[in-house]
Parts: structure tokens; C-alpha cells; sequence
């Protein structure tokens, strides 16, 4: 009988990375984040590290976007990744949730929230043609955070636009 059940459970789930991950925390719709504070610590870009600072409102739904839908992602060694910066996202129900965006290579972005180790699902898209073709999405977010931080609003438009383009979704603006 727990056989039987293990196997039509099997079934039903299915055994690739889209499915739910018990430990995931739900990951908010932007209309439910109250704010996003942020803080930058990657070491390969040779610029300094960026303290604590709010995300501005108007693109609290870009930098939520930008990491949708988190799915479940087996860690990558830890000794061939790197942290690049952190994310607090506050919710209007009083939830927080901790973003560690982490570098691992040319793909989706890499995070985790609370701990549990996530990859941007959804279609991952060459961005332009020849041997760069596809986005190293999390330095695309470090950029973005860069440019929030500097006030420096349109570059910080045309990372979010990049970051759509790589994820498959029509290019739009911060909201």
C-alpha cells in the first residue's frame, strides 16, 4: 500500500525541478511587497560593495519580475559560486523574505530565498547573436541594483529590459 501511494504521488508531482518545493517559500505577487531593500557584495566587478538601501517603489515590481516564478534548483558546489548581493523583501502581511543572489555562470538568475537554493524558471533566451548571446542574468540584477543605488533610473530601465528579453517576456518598463 505505501508503495502504491509513493508511486501515484510520484505520478501526480512529477520528478523534475518545476515542481513545488515543500521548504519554498510562497513568492509574492508585486502588489503584496510593501518594499525591497537591497545590498550588493560582489567581489569580480571590482566595485565596492553597496550597503543596505530601498529599491525605489516604482521598481519594486521589476526586481519581484525579474526573479519569477522561483523554482527549486539543486545548489551548484559551493566552491565554484559566489554570493554578489542580498535582497529583503518585505511583504504588506509582514512576511520577509531573504534573497541571496548568487553567481554561478551564464544562466537564469541564481538565488535562494530563505535559504532554499532557487533558479528563475521560464524560458532563458539568447539576447543577441555570437558568443555572448546569452545573459549572466544575476550580473544583470547586480547592475540593476547598482544603477537604483546610483539614481541612475534609465540604466536601471535597460538592465530590467535586458533581464525581460532573456526570460522570454515582452521588454517593459520598471512597473
Amino acid at each position: 500500500m505505501h508503495r502504491a501511494y509513493l508511486a501515484s504521488l510520484v505520478f501526480l508531482v512529477g520528478c523534475s525541478n518545476t515542481a513545488p518545493h515543500a521548504d519554498l517559500p510562497m513568492w509574492p505577487d508585486p502588489s503584496e511587497v510593501e518594499r525591497i531593500l537591497a545590498s550588493v557584495s560582489d567581489q569580480t566587478s571590482g566595485q565596492p560593495d553597496l550597503p543596505e538601501f530601498e529599491v525605489p517603489p516604482e521598481f519594486v515590481p521589476a526586481v519581484v519580475r525579474v526573479l519569477s516564478p522561483p523554482e527549486y534548483h539543486e545548489p551548484p558546489p559551493a566552491k565554484h559560486t559566489q554570493s554578489v548581493g542580498r535582497l529583503r523583501v518585505i511583504c504588506r502581511d509582514g512576511r520577509e523574505l531573504v534573497v541571496g543572489l548568487v553567481f554561478y555562470g551564464k544562466e537564469p538568475v541564481l538565488f535562494t530565498v530563505n535559504g532554499v537554493p532557487c533558479i528563475r524558471g521560464g524560458p532563458y533566451n539568447e539576447t543577441k547573436p555570437g558568443s555572448d548571446m546569452y545573459l549572466p542574468e544575476v550580473y544583470a540584477v547586480e547592475g540593476l541594483l547598482r544603477h537604483l543605488h546610483a539614481g541612475e533610473r534609465v540604466k536601471a530601465l535597460e538592465c530590467v529590459q535586458r533581464l525581460d528579453k532573456s526570460a522570454g517576456r515582452a521588454v517593459r518598463g520598471a512597473e
